[in-house]
């Protein structure tokens, strides 16, 4: 996202001065040159949601980008769409070689809000997940007035809704949606209410602000298959990250203000000893296998599992005034932590950094996490220093 200001990719330059938030797209090659770059700004708030599993995704030789719209209209390329709802949802579809517009979805609702929030992909199909107020999707028969999670599959070569589903009961939300290697499907995200209906006949409450769920669905319809809760006594739990491993393991990180987490499952309860940052395992078949509070992990962000090395990476979004967690390493068998890489402020006060993305490269077995800072940070005893303002860059081990 570019805020309030202007950038420059190659030979172009995009300016959101007159709004606050606009979204740059680019295509760079390991060299930092630009091979392509799109740029959607209109007349309000365009952005992409920070902390959300994945606002990306590539199939059928196209790059899919997700993204919230307060603007009245949207224009990529010769397209111009025209909001409908109070806050809508577009996903665009671009030819990765020269970034040219091949595929477009406009998600809205006269009155209502529609959040597309993540989108992950396998094979030729694109798997979406977030928040809307649409009772018309198949699904639970619970209201959406205040927001359902809803999700759905999108084949894309055609372009061609493959189905979707929906379930609710005051306010719930995909957050996450993954699309395993054994043609598993989760989904993680929030609840809010009593009397949460997922479609199967019964029902269950959120017994405190929001809870955290974790759900196996089909791969075939969206139907659910299992649902696991993570829940608390007195506050806040939101699951924003899901992956996947090759063996159907499934991994999601939450954020929680909880001093103590119920598991589903786990038969005990679960003392938080972070800032916050939570990590939880489970089998393909719902059952428990642990959880682990990486170190002053503020906010994980995504998570990344790397089956060449048989390791979890966690990108994280941390303040401390004298170290900021970024990275962890960590065990799938376990969840025990193995590294974690800090950035460290030249002077206190004089640096921040925060993690936003993480992604693996299998063909070098690389993995590159994006991330925002200001000021002069220290990291593996490199001093790295922005020339103005928070700027986004990326950091790539091996």
């Amino acid at each position: 996202m570019l805020q309030s200001g202007t950038i420059t990719l190659g030979s172009s330059t995009y300016d959101s001065s007159t709004t606050s938030y606009g979204v740059v797209l680019t295509k760079q090659n390991r060299a930092g040159t630009v091979l392509w770059s799109k740029f959607i700004d209109g007349d309000g708030d365009d952005m992409l949601m920070p902390g959300v599993s994945s606002c990306l995704a590539i199939a059928d030789g196209q790059l899919f980008l997700v993204m919230l719209s307060y603007s009245s209209s949207l224009t990529v390329d010769t397209v111009t769409e025209s909001k409908i709802g109070t806050l809508d949802s577009y996903l665009y579809g671009f030819d990765t070689d020269d970034g040219d517009l091949t595929y477009h979805r406009h998600f809205g609702k006269s009155g209502s809000v529609s959040q597309v929030l993540s989108i992950s992909s396998s094979g030729n199909t694109v798997y979406w997940s977030g928040l809307l107020q649409d009772d018309s999707l198949p699904g639970s028969s619970a209201s959406c007035s205040l927001g359902c999670a809803s999700y759905g599959a999108i084949d894309a070569s055609t372009g061609t809704d493959l189905w979707s589903y929906r379930w609710g009961g005051g306010s719930s939300a995909a957050y996450a949606i993954t699309a395993g290697q054994n043609q598993d499907l989760y989904l993680s995200g929030i609840y809010q209410s009593t009397g949460v209906d997922i479609g199967t006949g019964s029902t269950f409450d959120s017994p405190t602000l929001a809870s955290s769920f974790l759900e196996k669905v089909s791969i075939v319809d969206g139907s659910p298959v299992w649902i696991r809760k993570v829940t608390g006594t007195t506050d806040l739990t939101e699951s924003t990250s899901v992956r996947a491993d090759d063996n159907g393991n499934v991994y999601f990180s939450m954020l929680t203000d909880e001093p103590s987490l119920d598991f589903e499952g786990s038969g005990s309860s679960h003392t938080v000893t972070s800032d916050g940052g939570v990590i939880a395992s489970y089998d393909s078949d719902g059952n428990f296998r642990w959880v682990t509070d990486p170190p002053r992990s503020y906010i994980p962000i995504q998570i990344a599992y790397d089956s060449k090395y048989q390791k979890l990476l966690l990108a994280d979004y941390s303040a401390n005034s004298t170290s900021m967690p970024f990275m962890h390493e960590l065990d799938p068998a376990d969840g025990t932590v193995l590294s974690s890489t800090e950035a460290v402020p030249v002077s206190v006060g004089s640096g921040a950094l925060q993690g936003t993305g993480i992604a693996l490269d299998p063909s070098n077995s690389s993995f590159v996490i994006s991330a925002v800072f200001t000021g002069s940070i220290e990291i593996n005893g490199t001093t790295y220093t922005t020339s103005a303002g928070n700027q986004t860059v990326l950091f790539e081990w091996k």
